[in-house]
């Protein structure tokens, strides 16, 4: 328990019946929060945790896309092939927000096509591509989704 609170650890979950690891939590480190996944009421806390920590899909999309230096100064490339998809990603992200849902995977997948524009045009090296993408799935949580094993 003291090399968890070490580690920073915040949030942790316990996987089997009972509440062994909670009530050692709350006894001797109470302010690491821990989740009885055998109870729903705690699984929706869960849930509701995990939601509220990450960043929606195409706000990461847009974060990424500025972070990622440029390498290509041509004013009419930039144009067309950053400000027009990044203003297109923005626009989704707007509608999503005044919608007040997600992006779905239709929207997701248009983002990461612009998104990979915006690389293109940057003249974003392909290893640098692949880890932006690899930052993206992990910071919205799509791993799942978009990463095949």
């Amino acid at each position: 328990m003291n090399y968890l609170k070490r580690e920073m650890v915040t949030h942790g979950v316990e996987l089997g019946p009972g509440n062994v690891l909670s009530s050692l939590m709350k006894h001797n480190i109470s302010d690491i929060k821990i989740y009885a996944y055998d109870k729903e009421e705690e699984q929706e806390k869960l849930r509701a945790y995990i939601e509220k920590t990450t960043i929606p899909f195409l706000s990461r999309c847009l974060g990424i896309a500025v972070a990622t230096k440029n390498n290509n100064w041509k004013e009419e490339d930039y144009q067309t092939g950053v400000k027009e998809p990044y203003e297109k990603i923005r626009q989704m992200e707007q509608r999503t927000e005044e919608e007040n849902r997600k992006a779905t995977r239709e929207e997701m997948e248009q983002a990461m096509e612009l998104l990979k524009k915006i690389f293109e045009t940057k003249q974003t090296e392909k290893e640098e591509q692949e880890m932006r993408f690899k930052q993206l799935f992990r910071d919205t949580g799509t791993e799942d989704i978009f990463l095949k094993k």
